[in-house]
């Protein structure tokens, strides 16, 4: 059974509902009885089992239930998907920081990290999807996180010494994109706060490998 709010709004300032459904089951017991015709003097009457001419009689269950759904309680066990974008400049995308992902989740108690790299027809275009678990009491909270990265080279210009001799050169740079879906019944903060020490833990790392320091 199924029910469709329309205007969630006035969901929301109703404390509880009050719920009520008739059932009827057609040609069946829930009792598990098996009925049987006797007549006036007490003999049952032939083919009251289902054997021979005779018809069994007409057989309904009709159940009416009602009952009281707090709404509060209903909404607590719902679970809640915050997600995230972060933009790392200036990181040249490779398997090393897929790497630093993977240890900054297993440094924030997340198990069971799931990677793989997804084929590419270009090869400054990579990409790579990672999920992670982790529990929580009794809930389990889920990660996604979807790696994009780009390369590419940056022409410069160098004056060397006071000749002002100009080089001409090429720098690899690059960016990383992560993209992070989080799940997590009941709470959404702690969700939030996970993601958010991820992003810092990876700020912390990637400001050594970014690329205008080499």
């Amino acid at each position: 059974m199924r029910l469709l709010i329309e205007h969630p709004g006035e969901l929301y300032r109703t404390p509880q509902l009050k719920v009520s459904a008739d059932i009827e089951i057609p040609g069946y017991l829930m009792s598990g009885l098996e009925p049987r015709l006797f007549n006036a003097i007490g003999r049952e009457v032939p083919g009251s089992t289902g054997i021979g001419r005779e018809p069994l009689p007409a057989l309904t269950t009709r159940v009416t239930i009602n009952g009281t759904l707090v709404v509060d309680d209903a909404f607590a066990k719902r679970s809640f998907s915050p997600y995230h974008n972060i933009v790392f400049d200036d990181i040249i995308p490779e398997e090393m920081r897929v790497t630093d992902i993977r240890n900054v989740l297993k440094s924030l108690g997340f198990s069971e990290i799931e990677d793989k790299t997804t084929d590419t027809d270009d090869p400054d275009a990579l990409e790579w999807f990672l999920r992670a678990k982790r529990r929580r009491g009794p809930d389990q909270m889920d990660l996604w996180v979807y790696v994009e990265g780009t390369r590419h080279v940056l022409e410069r210009e160098q004056i060397m010494g006071d000749s002002r001799v100009k080089t001409k050169g090429g720098k690899a740079t690059g960016q990383i994109r992560l993209h992070m879906l989080g799940r997590l019944p009941r709470n959404h903060q702690e969700m939030t706060r996970e993601m958010n020490a991820l992003q810092k833990a990876l700020r912390d790392r990637y400001q050594y490998h970014m690329a205008w320091r080499r």
